[in-house]
């Protein structure tokens, strides 16, 4: 409950930092950004900052959240990037993947009824209508919800599912089923060029792996 209630706090204080770069886009090339009532399509190398929607559409998209994170959207996904220290995300639909390296830094998934939190951590979100559902290939998840009061943390561990249902909310495991089985992740050595090549770009809030 209280992690839940630390992301809400700080989800109301919108960083405009740069956060993240297009990586690749795949399939129809029909993936954009909406931010300040703009629209734009993404292509490789394209930068994003903190308060802008990003929707897959028919596309499958990697990006790269400095310094380590990296975040494949599915197609029909759709994400809004809250803030960039310490690092929110929003899912709003479809299914994402995120895999945070082996950056100390600490993310956070948040959604208005339920919110995930990770350090190192490689899971799957799927947000449907009526539920959302987590996979976590690596690592552990803190799973929080203003809904459901926990004395102790509700963690889910590698190889554990977790489904939350909106209409009778209620922190459940199930059975582990990866849905995102080849996110096209950089390996480290790539995604350590990647980022060297690149953090002359950064603010100067943002830290090395």
């Amino acid at each position: 409950m209280l992690i839940w209630i630390m992301g809400i706090i700080m989800m109301t204080s919108t960083s405009f930092a740069q956060v993240a770069r297009v990586v690749s886009v795949k399939g129809n090339h029909d993936s954009h950004l909406i931010r300040k009532e703009t629209k734009t399509f993404l292509m490789s190398e394209f930068v994003l900052q903190a308060g802008g929607e990003v929707a897959a559409n028919s596309s499958q998209v990697l990006l790269h959240f400095f310094p380590a994170g990296q975040l494949v959207m599915m197609a029909g996904a759709r994400i809004k990037i809250v803030q960039a220290s310490p690092l929110i995300v929003e899912p709003l639909e479809g299914t994402i993947r995120f895999h945070e390296g082996d950056s100390k830094i600490e993310t956070q998934i948040q959604m208005k009824d339920v919110g995930f939190t990770g350090t190192r951590a490689d899971y799957e979100i799927i947000v449907l209508k009526d539920s959302i559902l987590m996979n976590v290939y690596r690592g552990e998840v803190t799973v929080a919800s203003p809904h459901v009061m926990t004395f102790v943390p509700y963690v889910v561990k590698a190889k554990e599912g977790f489904r939350f249902v909106r209409s009778k909310p209620a922190l459940e495991k199930k059975d582990f089923e990866g849905m995102v089985r080849e996110p096209g992740f950089l390996s480290e050595k790539d995604l350590n060029k990647y980022w060297h090549n690149h953090k002359s770009t950064l603010t100067k809030k943002q830290k090395k792996p």
